[in-house]
């Protein structure tokens, strides 16, 4: 069994407030407000947008086809259940992000699924001949 021994690189303090922390009623606050909701448009998976729109391609062929047409790039995260493996994530690069958005899983902080917009996709389509 490894030991390991911590050292003090400076001794402890008292902590100390700055008095811009302190509450001062005068002063306006940010939560004194109520914050507006900013709404997002509307996004829906490749394979529901797919099936709508161009029901003879699979999702993995459109995602191939996206790749070539540049918007779209696979990038590798570590696995979070094998140690030394990698994860493949799709997402859309700079030029895709006009048709759709990089979703955040809640599950993994690197993990993005690409979602497009419905109201571009007919022109996503047309763009990548996918119809």
């Amino acid at each position: 069994m490894m030991r390991y021994t911590v050292y003090p690189t400076q001794a402890l303090q008292a902590p100390t407030i700055s008095p811009s922390l302190v509450p001062n009623p005068s002063r306006p606050c940010d939560n004194d407000a109520d914050p507006k909701p900013v709404e997002q448009p509307q996004t829906l998976p490749l394979t529901t947008l797919l099936k709508q729109h161009a029901p003879k391609i699979s999702a993995r062929k459109a995602n191939n086809i996206l790749r070539e047409h540049g918007l779209l790039m696979t990038l590798y995260r570590p696995s979070l259940s094998h140690f030394d493996s990698y994860r493949k994530i799709n997402v859309l690069t700079a030029k895709g992000l006009k048709f759709g958005r990089n979703n955040r899983s809640p599950v993994h902080p690197i993990q993005t699924s690409p979602t497009y917009y419905p109201s571009m996709f007919a022109q996503l389509c047309r763009l990548c001949h996918l119809s």
